[in-house]
């Protein structure tokens, strides 16, 4: 199942939607480009979610099965969670955010657009039993390695505990 959790301020109103699609249900939810969502959450147990050029300043992304694809605009901070499954993520337009990723077992894929200098971006990051690529640097086995990033550029924390976590 697929739940799908987004929050708007609308003028001054706060506005929700829960949607949640069982197995067999397809839904299509078309959210006009000029908004931007407060607040996005989405649990993905098996399926298939696909979001696109999603607005948000906020987005906590789950999967435990099945298959999420989503690409961010802007946004203040990102929430990756993969329990098993494979999360696909890119992002584009205001980069200065904070970016979580926790992989205790599936593939995470991180995708930026050409905005984004790998020199720049700052890191905290953990691996015991799972593969990090980072822009081309593999880290496996167990370790811990950190670096300030530069204004203006993300901040990745990722953590691995079994799968893998590539970021491009």
């Amino acid at each position: 199942s697929i739940t799908m959790i987004a929050v708007m301020f609308l003028y001054g109103l706060m506005k929700g939607r829960i949607v949640t699609a069982k197995e067999g249900e397809d839904y299509l939810i078309r959210i006009p480009l000029e908004w931007r969502l407060s607040e996005l959450e989405v649990n993905c147990a098996g399926g298939q979610f696909e979001g696109n050029e999603v607005r948000t300043n906020e987005a906590e992304l789950t999967v435990s099965g099945g298959e999420l694809q989503i690409h961010q605009v802007g946004g203040k901070e990102t929430s990756l969670d993969c329990d098993g499954g494979d999360l696909t993520w890119s992002g584009s337009g205001e980069l200065s955010r904070d970016i979580e990723v926790d992989c205790a077992g599936g593939d995470v894929s991180l995708t930026f657009d050409t905005g984004v200098d790998p020199e720049k971006v700052g890191y905290e990051i953990d691996y015991a039993g799972g593969t990090i690529n980072l822009f081309g640097n593999i880290y496996e086995g167990m370790g811990a390695q950190e670096r300030r990033g530069s204004n203006g550029m993300p901040y990745l924390e990722l953590d691995v505990a079994g799968g893998t976590i590539v970021v491009r």
